[in-house]
C-alpha cells in the first residue's frame, strides 16, 4: 500500500534533480522539462505514469523565460527597482505604446525628445535624451564602456559586462539599475507632475541617489565611483 500511495524513490530523486534546477523554470528553459522528467516514471519508479500529475507542477504553470534574469535579480538595488526592470524585460510598463495598445488615453510622443512615439526602449535607450543621460553618467564614474545605443537594455549590459573588468561588474549592473529608473521617474515627473526634461537635474539625482545606494549598501557601486566623490 505505501508503494502506491507514496512516490517511490526513484520518482524523488528525478523530481529533486528537475527541481534543483528550478532556474530552468523562470530562467531559460520552459516548464515542460520537469514535467516530461517526472512523467516519465511511475510510482515505483520502474514504467509510464498514467495517474495524475505531481502537485509540485502547480508551482511552474503559467511561468515564462526570463533572458535577463542575471541583470534583473543578481544585482544590487532595492526590491522595487529589481521589480521594475522585470517588467521592463516583459515590456509590461504602462508607456504611451501599450496604453494605446489597451485604447487608453495617451500622450502621441515621447516626452523626452518630442521626436518619437514612447515605447519603453526608446525611452530607456534610443531616445537621444536617455542616450545622454547614459553617457554622462557612465563618463562620470571610472567605467570604460560605450554607453547603450540601439540594442535592448539587457543586451547592452550583457555586452558591456564583457568590456568591464571583473572587480567592476557589480557596479555596472547596480548603475543600469539607478539609470533606468530614475529616468522612469523622470518621465513620470514631466507626465504627471509637469515637470521639464532636465538633463542637469536627472543627472544630479543620479549622483545624489548612487551615493546613497552606497550608504544602504551597494558595494560594487562604491568601487566605480569617482574616488573624489564622497559618499558619507
Amino acid at each position: 500500500m505505501a508503494s502506491r500511495t507514496m512516490p517511490g524513490r526513484a520518482t524523488f530523486a528525478a523530481t529533486w534533480a528537475s527541481t534543483r534546477s528550478a532556474s530552468t523554470c523562470c530562467f531559460g528553459a520552459p516548464p515542460k522539462t520537469l514535467h516530461s522528467t517526472i512523467s516519465q516514471t511511475n510510482s515505483t519508479g520502474d514504467g509510464p505514469r498514467a495517474e495524475h500529475t505531481p502537485r509540485c507542477l502547480a508551482t511552474f504553470h503559467g511561468s515564462v523565460a526570463c533572458d535577463s534574469w542575471q541583470l534583473t535579480w543578481r544585482s544590487w538595488a532595492p526590491p522595487r527597482v529589481k521589480f521594475f526592470l522585470w517588467l521592463v524585460s516583459l515590456d509590461r510598463c504602462w508607456t504611451a505604446d501599450r496604453l494605446r495598445r489597451h485604447g487608453l488615453q495617451h500622450h502621441p510622443r515621447c516626452v523626452f525628445c518630442d521626436q518619437e512615439p514612447e515605447t519603453m526602449r526608446h525611452l530607456l535607450v534610443t531616445c537621444p535624451f536617455s542616450r545622454q543621460v547614459w553617457h554622462e553618467t557612465l563618463s562620470w564614474l571610472r567605467l570604460a564602456c560605450r554607453p547603450p545605443d540601439r540594442e535592448a537594455l539587457n543586451d547592452w549590459w550583457l555586452h558591456a559586462k564583457r568590456e568591464t573588468p571583473k572587480a567592476m561588474r557589480k557596479g555596472l549592473a547596480t548603475i543600469t539599475h539607478l539609470t533606468a529608473w530614475l529616468l522612469w521617474k523622470h518621465r513620470n515627473s514631466c507626465v504627471f507632475d509637469g515637470e521639464q526634461p532636465s538633463m542637469t537635474l536627472l543627472s544630479a539625482r543620479i549622483r545624489e541617489e548612487a551615493a546613497l545606494w552606497v550608504r544602504a549598501g551597494a558595494v560594487g557601486l562604491g568601487v566605480v565611483l569617482p574616488i573624489t566623490w564622497d559618499v558619507h
